[in-house]
């Protein structure tokens, strides 16, 4: 019955829509006699109902990726200062941020540390493993393949991420892990570029933890990303994320402090 309904919905929107394109007294008439005529008045309230579900759904759903990928990002951003490796994420449960957090490797001198791992760490400290089950990560880069593999032992509903993972990837850029018995949901893409922008602006320098011959000369971008940054002071937001990155490093203007607050969830 529900596919019956859906399916009488979407003929009728688009015939609507089709009679907009008309003369109003032909869809005044067209509304008549199709609309009313035709169909009963409950079947009428069904699709109209039907149908705004499904367009809330979907805006909802586009909105709300962006908006936990924004918040990943300033996670992202937070890591540019403290010298890691600017990779944000953060896990979502029940439309409410529970964990967010940023990769900790160069400080803890632990290669295991990524953003993932330390949400995750918070996430147990407080909750039930039950919990993933019912979770979303928004990770501004797609997890290695040891993180993709915890996340499946973890039950995770789904992942959102930003920019592939071309060496490491274990959510469809080298592995899809995701996809093996007992896997989850995976959205790749969001807030792409931004998410290109910041390990762009971090890789143009160096990576402090890494081994003397292997490091790179510090580069005028990343010194100049990371100074607009801090440039923000501590409060800082998804607006001031997103201004930095939409411009130049050579003709970012200087942020004023917002006043609202990210940081690493405690």
């Amino acid at each position: 019955m529900m596919f019956f309904y859906k399916d009488q919905c979407i003929k009728l929107w688009f015939s609507f829509l089709i009679g907009k394109f008309l003369s109003r007294e032909w869809n005044l008439r067209f509304l008549r006699s199709t609309l009313f005529a035709s169909v009963s008045s409950s079947l009428i309230l069904s699709s109209i109902l039907l149908l705004l579900l499904l367009l809330l759904s979907t805006m909802h759903s586009f909105n709300t990726d962006e908006y936990f990928m924004t918040i990943a990002l300033e996670q992202a951003a937070l890591a540019i200062i403290a010298n890691e490796i600017p990779v944000g994420c953060v896990f979502v449960h029940n439309d409410q941020a529970l964990s967010k957090a940023y990769n900790d490797t160069n400080r803890s001198l632990n290669g295991c540390r990524h953003a993932e791992f330390v949400a995750v760490e918070r996430i147990l400290e407080h909750h039930l493993p039950s919990i993933f089950k019912d979770c979303t990560l928004y990770v501004t880069v797609e997890p290695c393949i040891m993180c993709a593999v915890a996340l499946k032992i973890l039950g995770i509903k789904r992942v959102v991420f930003g920019c592939g993972n071309d060496r490491f990837g274990g959510n469809g850029s080298v592995f899809s892990i995701h996809q093996d018995k007992g896997g989850y949901q995976v959205q790749k893409g969001v807030l792409k570029e931004e998410a290109i922008m910041l390990l762009k602006g971090f890789y143009g320098g160096c990576n402090p933890a890494s081994p003397a011959p292997a490091r790179k000369k510090p580069h005028v971008h990343k010194c100049a990303l990371k100074e607009r940054i801090l440039s923000s002071g501590p409060l800082i937001s998804s607006r001031t994320i997103l201004s930095i990155l939409s411009a130049p490093l050579e003709i970012i203007p200087p942020v004023e402090i917002l006043n609202t607050s990210i940081g690493v969830t405690e």
